[in-house]
């Protein structure tokens, strides 16, 4: 009698459902462990999607079931048709799923040639389908894994940071009769003090007229510092008075922090980004990322496995995630308004607009004020990509995404370009502080309530490091300084306190302040110690990875070596009635030209320039402009001229480059768009090629 159940085609080993167990195991090796494991290891993929719960289980649920089964799916309907292509079908999608696991494993053993795991994929491709009919043991450990994805589901609920988002919130029991005062913290986001300061190491008030007013009723710490570059690891040090660590920034990792010490006695209004240390049912709000779900993390998860097989270069996170688009009021006249950023010379603080997480937040403060209450919202602002004017109003092509590993980005010009822009980002982010404000003040809240404005961590722009966030004791003074205003319940006088605060000092700040005893111990204290004085000068930083994964490094500096200056900055101050644009071009001849009426240039004929994508007429927009002198000086300045004005200016870059900043109001009633080259005191015309 020949065969038996073992040799059966059909048999669940080797028919359809061994098939079915083949490609688990498969993809389990390819898609599932290693996506599973990289989204549990960052589980703020997770809560800035707003993604928790259920819909983190329907999540994994995807990444480990849908690919298999759909799989799977196409092999039974070709088998249906033919049984000999079924099984061809099926070799390819087992040599595809393996090749994909083995240029995964190159790339963990550190081969990082595209080229190589190409190679390494490549050869598995064509030779697991071929072993595994030749020899039935491997077809049948393969088979075996089929346990792999579920596996995977598991490890991610249960042994990764991340599953801390499966446990639902609890309750919080405030007592009644606290007599404890507010507390209102909004938390900043890539904020250096070194943006708000003027050359005598005070707020700028023209710039940011809402921190300025601030600190007339507060304490400004001039030299306080933040102790990380990673927001993840930056807020669970901030909220909870410990050093930066590698916990997650979840409640369940994090449990002593800002949120458990008030719960017993404030009330909440909260809406965090990046985090999840709020672990209370009261605690959330609606934010700009609410709407990102679950498609937005599978989204990310496909860039990193192309990344990891080698279909697509690595590139960075994408930073247009943290965009947090200036939304209309909702009033009439500011729906409709014409807001200019300059009006008969004069810089002006309006918005058309702001984030959604904003309007909830202070909607739900005016809404649901209930004393004593903790009002608590991280802001993504002023973080890039820098694309808002000071009124909310959209930048073109002023911030590229990729500048956080901006290897490319060292020319000054383009340096300086980058941090005026982050500075009109940064004087928007003012405005939204200002409207916060201004509801505190209409409700009556303000004058007995702490209120703290701070951020997480700052930005550099230093001419000799590449990374925005890479820190290093030439750009302490860019990424470690963070403003930090608190205004004491009853303050009405402002002063400037340069004492030796950090990051974890924040919490027992507030806390004494809000007469609230911490019930843990924590690595900071109150301001006005004397243990902060006992410090000196020395300050630490924690300085983790790209992926702000590990700590790297710890660095010891010097509060006087690397304290902040506005003559560090590559963007100038700008004086009442300056145009906002000064601070960028004065050093390039701004004061000179910029906002003047020029003529007769069409008189004499200096060169060529081309525009982009084959135009031949410039299309303005607000934000950046760049074109390419073509026949032409190889240096020298060059002025955008709107109408007959000077709005704009740009040196002569390497290779003939030109890169002007343009306001938005003055693209939108250019018409007429010169190029004129500054030839000591002529002026000469630059034809646009075509």
């Amino acid at each position: 009698m020949a065969g038996g159940k073992g040799s059966d085609p059909e048999s669940k080993w080797t028919g359809v459902g061994g098939q079915l167990l083949t490609l688990l195991g498969l993809s389990g090796f390819a898609l599932s462990q290693p996506l599973l494991a990289v989204a549990g290891e960052n589980p703020t993929l997770f809560t800035f999607a707003s993604v928790e719960g259920r819909h983190l289980v329907l999540f994994a649920l995807l990444v480990a079931l849908v690919p298999p089964l759909a799989l799977w799916g196409v092999v039974v309907v070709a088998r249906a048709l033919n049984q000999r292509v079924g099984t061809a079908v099926f070799l390819v999608w087992c040599g595809l799923l393996a090749g994909a696991a083995a240029a995964q494993w190159a790339w963990t053993l550190g081969l990082d040639s595209r080229v190589g795991r190409g190679l390494v994929a490549g050869a598995v491709a064509v030779a697991f389908p071929w072993l595994s009919t030749r020899f039935s043991a491997l077809a049948m450990w393969v088979r075996f894994t089929a346990i792999l994805p579920a596996l995977s589901v598991l490890l991610l609920f249960i042994a990764s940071p991340a599953g801390g988002l499966l446990q639902g919130r609890r309750e919080a029991v405030v007592r009644a009769g606290s007599d404890h005062p507010s507390v209102v913290l909004v938390m900043l986001d890539e904020f250096p003090t070194e943006s708000i300061l003027t050359s005598d190491r005070q707020i700028d008030a023209q710039r940011f007229p809402n921190l300025s007013a601030l600190a007339a009723d507060a304490t400004w710490y001039r030299d306080y510092t933040s102790m990380t570059e990673f927001t993840p690891r930056s807020i669970p040090s901030l909220l909870s008075g410990k050093v930066p660590s590698q916990a997650a920034p979840l409640w369940t990792s994090v449990p002593d922090n800002l949120f458990s010490l008030l719960a017993p006695t404030h009330n909440f209004v909260v809406s965090e980004s990046l985090t999840r240390l709020c672990g209370f049912s009261t605690c959330g709000i609606e934010s700009d990322q609410a709407s990102l779900g679950i498609g937005w993390i599978l989204g990310q998860m496909n860039d990193v496995w192309q990344q990891r097989v080698g279909l697509k270069p690595h590139t960075g996170p994408n930073f247009d995630q943290f965009q947090s688009a200036a939304l209309p009021l909702g009033d009439a006249a500011a729906d409709t308004a014409a807001v200019d950023l300059v009006e008969e010379g004069e810089m002006t603080s309006s918005v058309i607009g702001r984030p959604k997480q904003a309007s909830s937040f202070i909607e739900a403060l005016d809404r649901g004020w209930r004393e004593p209450t903790l009002g608590y919202i991280h802001l993504m602002l002023p973080h890039q990509p820098w694309r808002l004017s000071p009124s909310g109003e959209p930048l073109e092509n002023v911030s590229p995404v990729d500048y956080q590993f901006a290897t490319t980005v060292t020319d000054e010009w383009d340096l300086a370009m980058l941090q005026q822009a982050h500075l009109f980002q940064a004087q928007y982010a003012d405005a939204m502080v200002g409207q916060i404000l201004d509801s505190l003040r209409a409700n009556g809240t303000y004058d007995d309530s702490v209120v703290v404005v701070t951020a997480d961590h700052g930005v550099g722009f230093h001419r000799s490091v590449n990374d925005i966030r890479n820190a290093s004791e030439a750009n302490l003074d860019e990424i470690a300084y963070v403003p930090l205003l608190i205004k004491a319940p009853g303050q009405q006088t402002g002063r400037v306190d340069d004492s030796n605060l950090m990051g974890v000092d924040l919490l027992p700040t507030i806390a004494d302040l809000a007469g609230v005893n911490i019930p843990w111990k924590t690595d900071g204290v109150p301001a006005g110690d004397p243990a902060i004085d006992a410090r000196g000068t020395d300050k630490q930083f924690f300085d983790f990875d790209n992926l702000g994964l590990v700590l790297d490094r710890i660095i010891d500096f010097d509060q006087k070596k690397n304290r902040p200056s506005a003559d560090n900055r590559l963007v100038g101050s700008v004086a009442a009635g300056d145009n906002p644009l000064l601070g960028l071009l004065g050093p390039i001849g701004g004061e000179k030209y910029l906002g003047r009426r020029v003529t007769g240039y069409r008189d004499n004929q200096a060169g060529t320039v081309k525009l982009d994508a084959g135009r031949t007429a410039v299309r303005l927009v607000g934000g950046r402009l760049n074109v390419q002198i073509t026949d032409g000086p190889e240096s020298g300045t060059v002025l955008l001229v709107v109408d007959g004005v000077v709005e704009s200016m740009s040196p002569i870059q390497i290779g003939g480059r030109l890169s002007f900043f343009v306001l938005p109001e003055v693209a939108a009633r250019g018409e007429q768009v010169d190029f004129v080259l500054v030839e000591g005191d002529d002026l000469a015309e630059l034809s646009v090629a075509g």
